[in-house]
């Protein structure tokens, strides 16, 4: 996603749009003025800001797919997943952590990690020959909603997130045409 929009109407957003090469992360007030982050220029592709607006996660293109925790008061990036390509980012609706796309030994599934950067990733979903991309959280914080790409076509499933079965359930099947 190009843009994240906070609970009060702030957007943050890719300049130059997720397309180019190289871009800024910048802020644009209620009356369009916009203004850059002290961030240099990277291949940022995604910017999504967390629930309580302190922060953003922030995907980046460097040879690899990596994920990025961006402090907005102080304008820092640091590491968020380090063991493979991550892509895709979600936060909870709490806050307290970060849903992803993670390609682990070949398989593009998807995984979660406390926000705060501590701890191991957890591997929410296991199959092969697919690609899962999350999509959204339920507002009740319940459900993951997440796209399933593989060659026949797209599926959405849901997944709990609170239970103690975490077992994904298919919700829409679109076959490829």
């Amino acid at each position: 996603m190009a843009y994240g929009v906070s609970d009060d109407g702030t957007l943050v957003y890719l300049a130059g749009g997720p397309w180019r090469a190289a871009n800024r992360i910048v802020w644009v007030d209620h009356a369009g003025r916009i203004e850059a982050l002290a961030l240099p220029e990277r291949e940022y592709e995604s910017v999504v800001i967390s629930p309580d607006g302190t922060q953003a996660i922030v995907q980046v293109f460097e040879g690899t797919m990596t994920l990025w925790m961006l402090d907005l008061a102080r304008q820092t990036l640091t590491p968020f997943v380090t063991s493979g390509s991550s892509q895709a980012p979600l936060w909870t609706v709490d806050g307290k952590r970060v849903i992803y796309r993670g390609t682990r030994a070949g398989f593009r599934n998807l995984y979660s990690k406390a926000a705060d950067g501590t701890g191991v990733e957890e591997r929410l979903t296991e199959k092969a020959d697919v690609v899962q991309s999350p999509s959204s959280v339920s507002p009740d914080g319940e459900w993951l909603v997440f796209n399933e790409n593989n060659v026949d076509g797209v599926n959405v499933w849901k997944l709990p997130l609170k239970a103690a079965s975490k077992m994904p359930e298919p919700q829409l099947i679109f076959p490829a045409t």
